[in-house]
């Protein structure tokens, strides 16, 4: 392994099993005539957060998409399906709220 690589620790370097893990996922996508398209980035990021889930992680997915008032922000409602397609996980329209804690709360391993 290139030494400059090895500073660096992974997923593999963590017992994640039970725990609730934050992951930052860029899935920003093309947005044409309102509908989010599939990219590969949403395709990688459906990657990691599997292997966090098959490692029995409480995976919390956080990401945005432009920003609230801005003519090319959307709501990752879209992101959200197009993940659920390739992984079983649930969107939730809150940040730091009651219905985003709640869900938290109530995740299970993996």
């Amino acid at each position: 392994m290139n030494e400059q690589l090895s500073d660096f620790l992974t997923i593999d370097d963590f017992d994640v099993e039970g725990k609730i893990v934050l992951f930052r996922a860029d899935i920003n996508s093309v947005v044409i005539d309102g509908k989010v398209q599939m990219k590969e980035r949403i395709l990688e990021n459906a990657k990691t957060i599997r292997e966090l889930s098959e490692k029995k992680a409480r995976v919390v997915i956080l990401a945005h998409q432009s920003r609230v008032g801005r003519d090319d922000f959307t709501s990752l409602e879209q992101h959200a399906q197009l993940l659920r397609n390739l992984l079983d996980l649930k969107f939730i329209d809150d940040i730091i709220g009651p219905a985003a804690r709640e869900a938290i709360k109530n995740l299970s391993d993996g």
